[in-house]
Order: C-alpha cells, then sequence, then structure tokens
C-alpha cells in the first residue's frame, strides 16, 4: 500500500468516528446543571405585591436555567390570558400576589407537557386533595427537583440515582429514601408523573438539539474539507499546465 493509500485510509477512518462522546459530554453538561436546579419556595417568593413588569423580570430569572431557546417562558399577555381563563385569580389593583406567582410558576412549567384544560383540571384535583396555598406549591417544587434528579441520574451514572426516587442511596439500601420517595404519598402520584414528564422532554430536547448541532458541524467541516481538496486539485492541475507549457517552449528553442 502506498502512502498516498494510507494517507487516504486514515482520513476515512477519522471521518467515520462516531460522534457519541461529544454529544455525551454536552449531556453530561446539562444534567450537572439541572441537578442542582431550585425552584423558590413558598417563603422565597415576592412577599410585596408585584406590578406586572416586576413579575415577568421575577419569573424570567426563574425560568432561565431552563431556557432552550424556544422563545420567552412567560409574557404580559400569557399571564392576562390565564385570568381570562381563571387559571389564576383577578390581580388586586393591578397587583399581584405570592400566590399569584406560585400559580403562574406551576402554570408555565406544566403546560409544556399538559394542555391548558389538564392543567386546571389537576389544579382542582390536586387543591381538593392537598389544600392550596404554600403546601401545595412547596410539594410541587420538590417533586420537579427530584424529577431533575431522576432524569440526570440516566445520564450521569456515577451518581448512583434509584430507578425512580432519584435520590442518593435507593438502590444502595437506601431504605428510609425509598420509602419516602417510592411508597408514601401516593396521592402525590399525578404530580410525579407530570413532573417526570416535563424533565424527560427538556432532556430529550437538549439531546436533540446538541446532535443536531453535531451533525451540522460535522456537514459543514466536510462541505470545508472538500473545497479545500478541489482548490488543491484545481491549483496542481494549473501548476501541471504551466510546467508543460513552460517545458514545450524550452524544448522549441533547442531545436531551433
Amino acid at each position: 500500500m502506498g502512502k498516498q493509500e494510507k494517507q487516504e485510509k486514515r482520513e476515512k477512518q477519522e471521518n467515520h468516528q462516531p460522534q457519541e462522546q461529544p454529544a455525551f459530554d454536552g449531556e453530561r453538561q446539562w444534567a450537572e446543571k439541572m441537578e442542582s436546579f431550585h425552584l423558590p419556595r413558598w417563603e422565597d417568593l415576592p412577599e410585596l405585591e408585584l406590578y406586572m413588569d416586576q413579575v415577568v423580570a421575577f419569573l424570567e430569572k426563574v425560568f432561565a436555567p431552563l431556557s432552550q431557546g424556544e422563545g420567552e417562558a412567560i409574557t404580559p399577555a400569557m399571564i392576562n390570558n390565564y385570568v381570562k381563563l381563571r387559571l389564576i385569580p383577578k390581580p388586586e389593583k393591578k397587583r399581584y400576589t405570592r400566590r399569584h406567582m406560585a400559580c403562574l410558576v406551576t402554570i408555565t412549567l406544566l403546560k409544556q407537557v399538559l394542555t391548558i384544560s389538564e392543567i386546571r383540571e389537576g389544579i382542582l384535583v390536586h387543591t381538593r386533595q392537598e389544600g392550596s396555598g404554600p403546601k401545595a406549591y412547596d410539594d410541587f417544587c420538590r417533586e420537579l427537583e427530584r424529577s431533575f434528579r431522576t432524569v440526570c441520574g440516566r445520564i450521569l451514572p456515577e451518581t448512583s440515582r434509584g430507578p425512580l426516587c432519584g435520590e442518593a442511596g435507593c438502590e444502595a439500601g437506601g431504605e428510609a429514601w425509598h420509602e419516602a420517595w417510592c411508597k408514601e404519598d401516593e396521592e402525590m402520584a399525578m404530580v410525579r408523573m407530570a413532573t417526570l414528564s416535563l424533565a424527560c422532554k427538556l432532556a430529550a430536547r437538549k439531546s436533540l438539539q446538541i446532535r443536531k448541532a453535531l451533525q451540522e458541524e460535522a456537514i459543514q467541516q466536510e462541505q470545508k474539507q472538500k473545497q479545500e481538496q478541489e482548490e488543491a486539485e484545481e491549483k496542481n492541475q494549473k501548476n501541471s499546465r504551466e510546467e508543460q507549457t513552460s517545458s514545450g517552449g524550452n524544448g522549441e528553442e533547442q531545436h531551433e
């Protein structure tokens, strides 16, 4: 096998290397970030009543870690629409309370996996079971954070997350966690399934974005290499023609 053939074989092997490692690295970085995702609890929500622009500014910060470039998570028009649909109470003198903020956090997240009608029905069912206010909201926050840890545990195997609980140690004999998360409070099953759906959806969407970007980068690189190769071949052909012309001229001079 000649030197040129060896070089071509090596280039083919490099071009056909799987892209799993870069993709996995990107997913891993996202999972490490989302493992520590935290929603503000009831006591963390603004105590003072806020106007619309203040509400939007606060919620944008809350949802920023979840953003995947799909547009604004919350807008004044959305909030007004939720009021019209009676998903949230009407503000008093255009000012929004903690209860409004808690409802907006919950609705904005759940609408990614449930319809508005399903959210309305789910809120009614859940509040009948658990009551409304701080406890119901804080329970939702904890469930979502646990769901993210569960999903991230599938991407970060060394964390040894349990199959459902999302808490360290469940598979490794952590019976306390297993009892507390996997078996207790069956009334929370509806919320748990919704939050797991959201965490899985965001993970799948992020994985798709990462792999699509890698494929596009590989295509651009391939096109660039092809263009450079064509330019090099064209240059070689031009040099070859010039050499032939020069050799032909020298031969005629010698013949004379």
